[in-house]
């Protein structure tokens, strides 16, 4: 076997022994406890990707933290995402009364004003903190909860064969939560199943960080920590002059191993022209979490490609 062969299969098994043995083997522990186990893992972290981490933080917050902070948070970055892998094993393994002992919610009544009166709305927030719950604790709320996402399709993971077979699992563990099957996008049908969905009465958890070079449709112009960032607009020109609300939610894992959701006031667009102000009001909400913990969110190795 030459190098090359090594490699690729060295990857394998690491990818395996981490997705498939160690990640369920933490999360038969307490739930605290196995977040405390993987944020006390430090090894196997890429180099490379670490300093890309660190440069964004750099870019957008040299000015708050130092350099010793940075290199902090740069490796408590790959910490974050491997809780956030935790948690559809713990999904599957522990029922949602158990895992609900670990989730605070903050301004939870905006939500349960529109879920009591039965209506649809778009769950706006961002690939920040592990928001995987959301589901769960919509329908704990009072609410029906829905989905879109990306499909997860083997062309995407070439040479990531048992990260594409942990992403399908993942969006199974996703559809057992909704009860239903996820909406993808990039089809079609998309606009008018969420369309149906949301008049049905269910609310449709939706991210605006999507990365423009993933998305085809128009991108709005907001600023966000000084700089001109570009975010999706399609999903909220769906709903303009409309009566369906917007209402902002952000997830993180706090320092005592809780999943806490804060829910902000609903917005409702009135007419296209609207959503720029919107966008821009959701983006203040996302921009006072990146500043208070920067390495929850998960796209800062690729944080240039949104300016």
């Amino acid at each position: 076997m030459d190098l090359q062969g090594f490699g690729k299969v060295r990857k394998i098994l690491g990818d395996i022994g981490y997705y498939f043995i160690r990640l369920p083997l933490c999360a038969l522990r307490r739930q605290d406890k196995a977040y405390r186990r993987l944020m006390g893992l430090t090894e196997g972290v890429d180099g490379e990707r670490q300093r890309k981490v660190a440069h964004h933080l750099s870019v957008l917050l040299g000015r708050q933290l130092d350099e010793k902070e940075i290199e902090k948070r740069s490796k408590q970055y790959f910490q974050i995402l491997q809780c956030d892998d935790l948690d559809a094993w713990l999904s599957l393994f522990k029922p949602w009364v158990r895992i609900r002992k670990r989730v605070r919610v903050i301004g939870g009544e905006h939500f349960r004003k529109i879920a009591g009166e039965k209506k649809g709305c778009f769950l706006l927030t961002a690939h920040f903190g592990g928001g995987f719950f959301i589901f769960d604790l919509v329908r704990d709320l009072g609410g029906k909860p829905h989905g879109i996402g990306l499909p997860v399709r083997r062309k995407d993971h070439k040479g990531d064969l048992i990260k594409w077979i942990y992403l399908k699992f993942r969006m199974f563990c996703v559809e057992r939560s909704i009860r239903d099957k996820a909406i993808f996008i990039q089809r079609r049908e998309t606009k008018r199943e969420v369309l149906d969905k949301l008049k049905e009465g269910h609310q449709v958890v939706v991210f605006f960080d999507v990365p423009p070079f993933m998305t085809k449709g128009k991108m709005e112009k907001v600023d966000l920590l000084g700089r001109e960032w570009n975010f999706p607009r399609g999903f909220l020109k769906m709903i303009a002059g409309t009566d369906i609300p917007v209402v902002p939610f952000f997830a993180y894992l706090a320092e005592d191993q809780t999943r806490t959701f804060c829910f902000y006031p609903p917005y409702r667009i009135g007419a296209e022209h609207e959503i720029g102000p919107v966008m821009q009001e959701c983006a203040k909400i996302f921009e006072s979490h990146l500043l208070e913990r920067p390495e929850q969110w998960f796209f800062l190795e690729i944080a240039e490609t949104f300016w």
